[in-house]
């Protein structure tokens, strides 16, 4: 098993891996018509002409990593002199995502046309588990990871309300439209 290739990695991605950071994140535009949405009032009515294009694994898998991945083990670069607070980490495993004194609560939930998934976070893994991702993810196996780390929830798309206090209006029309994936952040 050691000599197979990554499932699907970076080399699906073509300029994935050597975009600038910065390019990135000045070009940033974030859109929320898909393809196979429609949007049925206002000035802006639009239907799509289009099937619904839903995400393949191997992109779910990169997002997943970007919001929530385990990328190595934490610096702990602090004092751990008596008093000197060092000793406040809770955990030493680094993700992609802040995680004040290595708490690691922060949870990531997939939900696509086909299931709900949870991301396990470090703390639902092994020791042997973190090191294997850690391995995974750097050698740009996203999908592996992906698929080891993903708790199936429920099966076929959840549908949480899209009435205020879980939704804002501005989100109703796209909400859990078909061929979209959602990806919700929370501490658990």
């Amino acid at each position: 098993m050691d000599n197979e290739p990554a499932t699907v990695g970076l080399e699906h991605f073509g300029e994935l891996e050597t975009y600038p950071l910065l390019a990135a994140l000045r070009n940033r535009r974030s859109r929320r018509f898909a393809k196979g949405m429609k949007m049925d009032s206002g000035p802006l009515a639009f239907t799509s002409r289009f099937k619904p294009a839903p995400l393949t694994e191997a992109e779910e898998a990169a997002l997943a990593f970007a919001a929530t991945g385990i990328t190595a083990y934490a610096l702990a670069d602090l004092c751990f002199a008596k008093g000197q607070g060092g000793n406040m980490m809770a955990g030493l495993i680094g993700r992609t995502i802040a995680s004040g004194d290595g708490v690691q609560a922060v949870a990531l939930a997939v939900i696509n046309d086909d299931a709900a998934y949870l991301i396990k976070r470090p703390r639902d893994l092994s020791a042997r588990e973190v090191t294997e991702f850690i391995d995974s993810n750097k050698r740009g196996a996203f999908t592996e990871t992906y698929r080891r780390s993903r708790m199936k929830i429920k099966d076929g798309r959840v549908a949480p309300s899209v009435n205020p206090l879980f939704n804002v209006p501005i989100n109703r029309w796209s909400a859990h439209a078909l061929g979209t994936t959602c990806f919700c952040r929370s501490v658990i």
